[in-house]
Protein backbone atom coordinates (compact mmCIF):
# COMPACT_ATOMS: atom_id res chain seq x y z
CA UNK A 1 0.00 0.00 0.00
CA UNK A 2 1.64 3.05 -1.54
CA UNK A 3 0.14 5.39 1.42
CA UNK A 4 1.39 3.79 4.54
CA UNK A 5 4.81 3.36 2.88
CA UNK A 6 4.75 7.32 2.83
CA UNK A 7 3.84 7.55 6.13
CA UNK A 8 6.56 5.58 7.44
CA UNK A 9 8.98 8.15 8.21
CA UNK A 10 6.10 9.43 10.79
CA UNK A 11 3.90 7.19 12.17
CA UNK A 12 6.44 3.82 12.04
CA UNK A 13 8.32 5.52 14.18
CA UNK A 14 6.20 4.54 17.10
CA UNK A 15 6.53 0.98 16.65
CA UNK A 16 10.82 1.88 16.14
CA UNK A 17 9.83 0.29 12.77
CA UNK A 18 10.70 3.09 10.30
CA UNK A 19 13.67 3.27 7.99
CA UNK A 20 13.66 6.74 7.01
CA UNK A 21 11.72 9.50 5.19
CA UNK A 22 9.52 8.67 1.88
CA UNK A 23 10.84 10.03 -1.21
CA UNK A 24 8.84 12.43 -2.84
CA UNK A 25 7.90 14.09 0.15
CA UNK A 26 8.22 17.55 -0.14
CA UNK A 27 8.87 20.22 3.28
CA UNK A 28 7.17 22.80 3.36
CA UNK A 29 6.76 25.18 6.34
CA UNK A 30 3.33 25.40 6.33
CA UNK A 31 1.60 28.63 8.13
CA UNK A 32 -1.80 28.24 8.60
CA UNK A 33 -4.22 29.69 10.81
CA UNK A 34 -7.56 28.34 9.99
CA UNK A 35 -10.09 27.89 12.71
CA UNK A 36 -10.71 24.08 13.08
CA UNK A 37 -13.63 21.65 12.21
CA UNK A 38 -14.99 19.54 14.46
CA UNK A 39 -13.18 16.24 15.41
CA UNK A 40 -13.73 13.64 17.83
CA UNK A 41 -10.63 11.97 20.01
CA UNK A 42 -11.11 8.60 19.31
CA UNK A 43 -7.88 7.46 21.37
CA UNK A 44 -5.50 9.07 23.66
CA UNK A 45 -2.64 6.81 25.25
CA UNK A 46 0.43 6.98 27.02
CA UNK A 47 2.87 4.47 24.69
CA UNK A 48 6.16 5.69 26.85
CA UNK A 49 7.54 1.75 28.44
CA UNK A 50 7.59 2.18 32.29
CA UNK A 51 10.04 4.67 34.12
CA UNK A 52 11.29 6.21 31.09
CA UNK A 53 11.20 9.87 32.10
CA UNK A 54 9.81 10.96 28.53
CA UNK A 55 6.27 10.76 28.74
CA UNK A 56 4.67 10.50 25.08
CA UNK A 57 1.62 9.62 23.79
CA UNK A 58 -0.32 8.50 20.76
CA UNK A 59 -3.41 10.29 19.84
CA UNK A 60 -6.26 9.40 17.27
CA UNK A 61 -8.97 12.15 16.08
CA UNK A 62 -11.20 11.56 13.61
CA UNK A 63 -13.51 13.92 11.85
CA UNK A 64 -16.64 13.09 9.87
CA UNK A 65 -15.80 14.96 6.05
CA UNK A 66 -12.80 15.48 3.93
CA UNK A 67 -10.71 18.09 4.58
CA UNK A 68 -9.13 20.74 2.40
CA UNK A 69 -5.63 21.02 3.30
CA UNK A 70 -5.71 24.55 5.41
CA UNK A 71 -8.48 22.75 7.70
CA UNK A 72 -6.71 19.60 7.74
CA UNK A 73 -3.56 21.51 9.46
CA UNK A 74 -5.83 23.17 11.68
CA UNK A 75 -7.20 20.09 13.01
CA UNK A 76 -3.80 18.71 13.49
CA UNK A 77 -2.77 22.31 15.30
CA UNK A 78 -5.53 22.20 17.57
CA UNK A 79 -5.77 18.65 18.66
CA UNK A 80 -1.49 19.04 19.35
CA UNK A 81 -2.29 22.24 21.61
CA UNK A 82 -5.09 20.29 23.41
CA UNK A 83 -2.69 17.37 24.38
CA UNK A 84 0.37 19.41 25.64
CA UNK A 85 -2.70 21.26 27.91
CA UNK A 86 -4.04 18.05 28.93
CA UNK A 87 -0.85 16.83 30.03
CA UNK A 88 1.45 19.53 30.51
CA UNK A 89 4.62 16.81 31.72
CA UNK A 90 4.33 15.51 28.02
CA UNK A 91 7.15 15.41 25.90
CA UNK A 92 6.26 13.67 22.37
CA UNK A 93 3.32 13.26 20.89
CA UNK A 94 2.32 10.87 17.83
CA UNK A 95 -0.88 12.26 16.13
CA UNK A 96 -3.13 10.82 13.61
CA UNK A 97 -6.18 12.46 12.31
CA UNK A 98 -8.19 9.41 10.45
CA UNK A 99 -11.99 9.95 8.17
CA UNK A 100 -14.04 7.41 8.97
CA UNK A 101 -16.41 6.85 5.63
CA UNK A 102 -18.44 3.29 5.05
CA UNK A 103 -17.52 2.19 8.17
CA UNK A 104 -13.79 2.06 7.17
CA UNK A 105 -10.86 4.48 8.42
CA UNK A 106 -8.77 6.36 6.50
CA UNK A 107 -5.33 8.10 7.63
CA UNK A 108 -5.69 11.85 6.60
CA UNK A 109 -2.97 13.07 8.45
CA UNK A 110 0.18 11.80 10.98
CA UNK A 111 1.50 14.26 12.85
CA UNK A 112 4.78 14.63 15.79
CA UNK A 113 5.83 17.38 18.14
CA UNK A 114 8.00 17.42 21.42
CA UNK A 115 8.26 20.50 24.02
CA UNK A 116 11.80 19.60 24.73
CA UNK A 117 12.93 19.34 21.21
CA UNK A 118 14.44 15.72 21.58
CA UNK A 119 12.08 13.97 19.08
CA UNK A 120 10.75 10.88 19.51
CA UNK A 121 13.16 8.94 21.59
CA UNK A 122 15.20 11.63 22.86
CA UNK A 123 17.81 11.52 19.97
CA UNK A 124 16.68 15.24 19.02
CA UNK A 125 14.66 13.22 15.98
CA UNK A 126 11.51 11.71 14.45
CA UNK A 127 13.13 8.61 12.63
CA UNK A 128 14.50 10.48 9.67
CA UNK A 129 13.48 14.08 10.35
CA UNK A 130 14.90 16.62 12.45
CA UNK A 131 13.32 18.16 15.77
CA UNK A 132 13.24 21.86 14.77
CA UNK A 133 10.44 22.52 17.56
CA UNK A 134 7.56 22.69 15.40
CA UNK A 135 5.02 19.97 14.20
CA UNK A 136 5.87 17.35 11.42
CA UNK A 137 2.95 16.14 9.74
CA UNK A 138 2.44 14.21 6.67
CA UNK A 139 -0.80 14.80 4.92
CA UNK A 140 -2.23 12.53 2.07
CA UNK A 141 -2.87 15.17 -1.04
CA UNK A 142 -4.13 13.37 -3.88
CA UNK A 143 -2.75 10.46 -3.70
CA UNK A 144 0.13 12.28 -2.98
CA UNK A 145 2.00 12.74 0.53
CA UNK A 146 3.11 16.42 1.16
CA UNK A 147 5.22 17.19 4.47
CA UNK A 148 4.47 20.09 6.54
CA UNK A 149 6.11 21.81 9.06
CA UNK A 150 3.57 23.61 11.69
CA UNK A 151 4.64 26.58 13.97
CA UNK A 152 4.00 24.92 17.63
CA UNK A 153 1.06 26.47 19.94
CA UNK A 154 2.10 24.88 23.10
CA UNK A 155 5.15 24.84 25.78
Amino acid sequence: MRFACAFASLWCLAAAACGGRPSGVSDVLAETRAAPPPYVILLQRQVSPPGDPRLRYEKIVQVDTRLGRDQLLAVVRAAEAEAYRQFPRLSALLLRVVLREDGTAATLAVAVSSADGLGWTGDGRFGAIEDRGRIEVDVSEGGQVAHYSLPRQGP
